[in-house]
């Protein structure tokens, strides 16, 4: 089996590649453990280690639009 590195983009057998998890459930303003991520990474690359820790498949949440404008 192969696997795509989030990372890199590159396309690697099974035992190249390792996942990274983290609980990114606070910076989503949600209850810890309700949302965890997963990052593939090249296990052999030290650029693709370290890059792992700080990836984020989703980004942090951003304020709510002003709907009191709207229509603009």
């Amino acid at each position: 089996m192969k696997w795509r590195c989030h990372i890199c983009g590159a396309v690697r057998p099974d035992e190249k590649i390792s996942v990274f998890s983290s609980d990114t459930s606070v910076e989503h303003d949600l209850p810890p453990g309700t949302m965890t991520q997963n990052v593939r990474y090249c296990n052999d690359n030290p650029a693709c280690i370290d890059a792992a820790k700080a990836f984020r498949h989703v980004k942090a949440t951003v304020d709510e639009p002003d709907y009191t404008a709207w229509p603009p």
